[in-house]
Order: C-alpha cells, then structure tokens, then sequence
C-alpha cells in the first residue's frame, strides 16, 4: 500500500507541474515573439521624372528647334537647321512626328525623308540632365545641290535645351489675364561668377530676362578632355520665373545647360552641365560631358 501511494502522490505532483511548467514555456516564447523587431519595409521607388511638355533646342551653330515631350515619349521635333561644314551649307527641315520612348533619361532619335529614302534624315540622342535640362548630339543628312554633288553628305551638331515654363496656369490666377504681366527688374544688371572648376560664368539681365550668357568650362571622357567656352546672346530673352534661372546654349561642339536661382537681389547659385563632341575635319575624336556648381554676384 505504500509503494501505491508514493506513486499516486508522484503521479499527483506530475500533473500539477505539467501545466505550470507549459505555461511557463508559453510566456517565455510569447515573450521572444515581443522582443521581435519587425521587418523594416522597404521605401517605395521613386517615380521617374516627368518631362513632359514643350522643349526649345539651341544648337552649337546658334540654330533652334523645338520638340515635345508626351507621357514620357519625345513625340514631334520641329524646326530649320542652317548647318554648315567646311564646304558647303546645309538647310535642313526637322518636321517629324515620333513616338521615341524616355528610358533611363536617354531616348535615341531617328526619323527618315517622307520618302523613306536612306540615309535617315537625323539620327542622334537626348540625354535628360534634370527635370528643366536637356542635351544631345544630332547628325543631319543633306542631299548634294545641283553642280555641287560633293556637299552630298552629313554633319554633326550637339544641343542643349531647356523646358518651357508653363505661364497659362499662372495666367488663369489672375484677375485679367490677358493684362501682360510687368516685368520684374529686381534682377536686372550684369552679374559674374565663378564655377567649381574655376573657370568663368556671367550672363546679363535685362527687364527681368537673361539676354546674355557666357560659360567656360572643362569635360573629360575616356581619356579625352577638353576646355571650351561659349558666349550666347539670345534674340529671344529667356525670362526669369519664381526667381529661377533656366538657360541653355553653346558653340563650335560645344553646348550647355544652365539651372540656377536668385537667393538675393545681389546673389545666385546653380547647376552647369557641359557637354563636347570634336566635329572639325581632321581632328581627333574627341566626346565628352561633366557637370559643375556655380555661384554669381551682381555687378
């Protein structure tokens, strides 16, 4: 009888531990569970930039011309190229509907002669710097003149563009709008300025416009390198918008894209982004792009 009642009351003390000793087991890992940090969640990628709308191209001749940009797509090019080699002058019409898709801020350009006769008209490439920026390389085609079958043939030229500011919208604000709007010539005067790779940056503002650019600087590419400069004046004064510089322009190969802004009535800072291709007959090839900061007081 003893041996039966040590093992009852053995028995008894198993079953009083086995829910304790679960218990305990259960609230040590609901407790792990707690000391759990959860997964971080990764950021959602950021949309690409919207280029869309009206773009106006300045070429390395001074020559302009037009494209628009839809839903992501470069969609229609316009404008006359008076372009000119060592030889002879090539007058070319860009009057061409496309339908040529932005991917990874580069879009590849090709349209051919209405008839479909080879070689294309224009072939080249567009590379979006920023969101208002915009550069390129453009190779047109020309048929030889009467008598003058050797200017049969292609020249290069590179670009830099700039996006148009959107006014109707602002337009609409107002209580007339069809009163023009008054210039602002807070800005107004000569201003000069230094880049990062100290080289020279100035422009002139007139009636609340930029009427002149200069810009100096250097790019380097595959073991090329290059220090060009250009001066630009513009028959068309690019207006200043919400204290916003937004000008593009170049020379002999070489282009650029100017983005900057007005801190004060005296000072103003931005972006320079260069761009060279070496199109002179006999000398090496030479391409390149770079991209520099600047800083510009008023005179």
């Amino acid at each position: 009888m003893d041996l039966l009642g040590r093992r009852e009351k053995l028995l008894f003390v198993v079953v009083l531990l086995v829910p304790l000793l679960t218990g305990s087991s259960a609230a040590q890992a609901g407790r792990s569970a707690r000391r759990q940090t959860p997964a971080k969640r990764s950021a959602p990628p950021e949309p690409p930039p919207n280029y869309d709308g009206k773009w106006s191209a300045l070429t390395d001749g001074n020559q302009r011309f037009n494209f628009n940009v839809e839903q992501g797509q470069i969609t229609e090019i316009a404008g006359v190229l008076l372009v000119k080699d060592n030889q002879c002058s090539y007058k070319v019409e860009l009057k061409q509907n496309l339908h040529v898709p932005i991917s990874n801020k580069t879009a590849t350009l090709e349209a051919g002669t209405p008839a479909g006769v080879p070689p294309p008209l224009m072939t080249g490439t567009a590379t979006f710097d920023t969101a208002q920026t915009a550069h390129g390389r453009m190779t047109v085609a020309a048929p030889g003149t009467r008598g003058r079958p050797r200017c049969a043939g292609t020249v290069a030229v590179v670009w830099a563009a700039t996006r148009q500011a959107g006014s109707d919208f602002a337009a609409l604000q107002r209580e007339n709008p069809e009163e023009p709007v008054p210039p602002d010539r807070t800005y107004d005067g000569g201003w000069d300025g230094t880049t990062a790779q100290k080289e020279k940056l100035s422009f002139q503002v007139r009636d609340g416009a930029i009427t002149r650019m200069y810009v100096s600087g250097r790019v380097a590419s595959g073991g090329c390198s290059s220090t060009n400069n250009a001066e630009t004046t513009f028959n068309k004064p690019v207006p200043i918008t919400d204290d916003m510089i937004v000008v593009a322009g170049g020379g002999g190969g070489f282009s650029y894209s100017v983005e900057g802004k007005f801190q004060a009535e005296t000072s103003s800072s931005g972006t320079l982004n260069l761009y060279f291709v070496q199109t002179a007959y006999g000398a090496p090839p030479c391409e390149g792009s770079g991209e520099t900061t600047w800083t510009a007081q008023k005179k």
